[in-house]
């Protein structure tokens, strides 16, 4: 009798000790600036930025003008590169361990040295060496409204998010892309897939979309799982009245 209690208490020492511990360790954990770094631009127009552990890179799209994209030394937090090279309005971007891959979007059409009366999206690809931070090819995209980014080593794949067609374009890596095929996004009529995040490990992508968000299989190219965030919006919510979703301590969806 005496060793179980002996038992419990030791079991309830280690609790209450890993939980003040824990607590302890949230307290210490602090953020300060440490430098502001200027963008060459005067539009403030900085917009996506990404941490590249490879080279130890911050990359920064200028999202506005033709101020191009930035390429930082994290190291000393110094720009080292600006790129230009026709890289007008960059929106997302992705790398592997040799290249940066980076989406743009133009209209061509009125007001533009093609003559056609009716002005249309054309988004591209830019892809950049990191060897000299160069720009060694450019390749429209099959889809319309090229935002979000993303970049599957494992299975040598990049994931675009069309925003115009709500899908996501599907490529090869490397310095000349080959499309692979589409993923088609809930609901078809929507439009807003943006910047999602992608989990590598399990070639999983967590995608928004509209008001909805979405787990998407890589391997299987399927939506797993669903949920909306704004029910009771009649634009997002094309063959439903109003769905409700409590998430349970497994990550799972429950309807209620």
């Amino acid at each position: 009798m005496r060793s179980r209690l002996l038992h419990k208490s030791i079991v309830f020492l280690i609790i209450i000790f890993s939980m003040v511990f824990d607590i302890a360790c949230a307290e210490t954990i602090s953020f300060k600036l440490i430098k502001i770094i200027p963008l060459p631009t005067v539009d403030k127009g900085g917009d996506a930025v990404s941490y590249d552990p490879y080279d130890h890179a911050v990359y920064v799209s200028m999202g506005k003008t033709d101020a191009g994209a930035v390429v930082i030394d994290a190291k000393n937090n110094r720009i080292i590169k600006i790129i230009h090279d026709g890289l007008l309005r960059p929106y997302g971007m992705s790398f592997d361990k040799h290249y940066v891959y980076w989406t743009a979007n133009y209209l061509i059409g009125k007001n533009t040295l093609i003559k056609d009366p009716i002005q249309r999206k054309v988004s591209r690809i830019f892809v950049v060496d990191k060897k000299d931070w160069k720009v060694v090819n450019i390749f429209n995209t099959i889809g319309c409204g090229a935002d979000g980014i993303w970049v599957d080593q494992k299975l040598d794949r990049l994931y675009i998010a069309m925003d115009d067609n709500n899908w996501i374009d599907e490529y090869t890596l490397g310095q000349h892309p080959v499309f692979m095929g589409k993923i088609h996004l809930y609901p078809e009529t929507g439009s807003g897939p943006d910047l999602g995040v992608l989990l590598a490990s399990s070639h999983v992508l967590y995608m928004p979309d509209d008001s909805w968000e979405e787990i998407i299989n890589l391997l299987t190219k399927k939506i797993e799982e669903k949920i909306n965030i704004a029910p009771r919006a009649p634009s997002s919510s094309p063959d439903i009245v109003a769905e409700v979703f409590a998430t349970d301590f497994n990550g799972g969806l429950k309807g209620l």
